[in-house]
């Protein structure tokens, strides 16, 4: 059972920020509507002048923490929001956050609002609970929606495009092998290595890591540089090409192309490690798959 559940939160999750404006203000509407039209948890029985109106600000409260948490943050902390290590148990603490700040966020409104002290431990417990008993019912439904669409929509595409993958990588080029050489950004060190020998290249921090073929061997050299950079240096009809912002793969060595909620991963002969395409390049990248199989 545990092993289930550890195997389910490593599962990858996507990770975008593009609508995660949209995200912050259709929850914060939804819980000032709800403050407002139910009055819930004892707020039916307070008095005072434009009550819906003051209700209805803890829907704003929510947006502003909200667009803070999940908009501002990911954009101010690119490297730990990075989707090639994101999962479902990292999302899950990362929301724990955000109705962590939420509730403190509520307790210091209210305070505001009927004039207490928000330092109080008991009032602390039951924002946190209160704040996640109405945030879940939103919050749940979003992340369930987006990531089983995201998931079947990519596993079948992924399944579409494995199934035609020509196994004779050998036939789907006429000319002659391409001989890339890939030097450091000091330019002390160079790797040549023949384009019917590489799988494909791997950004890792300062470095790239390029996977090849030497013998029934694969081999991972690294070399210190960026993959900008390697990418700046590829000609045009090297047929490599970014899959992600990690990911420079050499399409002719792809045998397989699973699907997960992030996008596709793509898996090569003789290599446990596998390749990504982020959903930003999947339409590239099915568009150049297709045209490569008419060949």
């Amino acid at each position: 059972m545990m092993n289930k559940l550890r195997s389910y939160l490593k599962q990858p999750y996507p990770i975008d920020t593009r609508g995660n404006w949209r995200i912050a203000l259709l929850t914060g509407i939804f819980i000032s509507l709800f403050m407002a039209g139910f009055e819930p948890f004892g707020l039916s029985r307070v008095q005072i002048d434009h009550k819906k109106l003051i209700f209805a600000g803890y829907g704003a409260v929510t947006l502003i923490i909200l667009f803070l948490v999940i908009v501002a943050l990911p954009l101010t902390f690119r490297s730990y929001f990075n989707e090639k290590h994101w999962n479902i148990g990292k999302h899950i603490i990362y929301f724990l956050f955000i109705f962590f700040t939420i509730g403190l966020a509520n307790l210091i409104y209210s305070g505001l609002i009927f004039h207490f002290s928000p330092l109080n431990f008991k009032r602390f417990i039951f924002f946190e609970i209160f704040t996640l008993i109405v945030g879940s019912i939103p919050v749940s439904f979003i992340i369930l929606w987006k990531y089983n669409k995201f998931l079947k929509q990519n596993l079948q595409s992924a399944n579409e495009l494995s199934s035609h993958l020509d196994k004779d990588k050998s036939s789907m080029r006429s000319q002659s092998p391409l001989l890339f050489e890939f030097s450091s950004h000091n330019d002390k060190n160079r790797i040549r290595i023949h384009s019917d020998h590489l799988l494909f290249i791997e950004s890792d921090g300062n470095y790239c890591n390029i996977y090849h073929v030497e013998g029934e061997k694969v081999k991972k050299s690294v070399l210190r540089t960026t993959l900008k950079g390697i990418e700046n240096t590829l000609p045009e009809a090297s047929g490599l090409y970014k899959t992600h912002r990690a990911y420079i793969i050499n399409p002719d060595k792809v045998e397989k192309i699973k699907g997960n909620a992030q996008g596709y991963r793509l898996a090569f002969h003789n290599l446990n490690k596998e390749a990504a395409v982020s959903r930003q390049y999947i339409a590239e990248f099915r568009k150049r798959m297709q045209k490569q199989e008419s060949f």
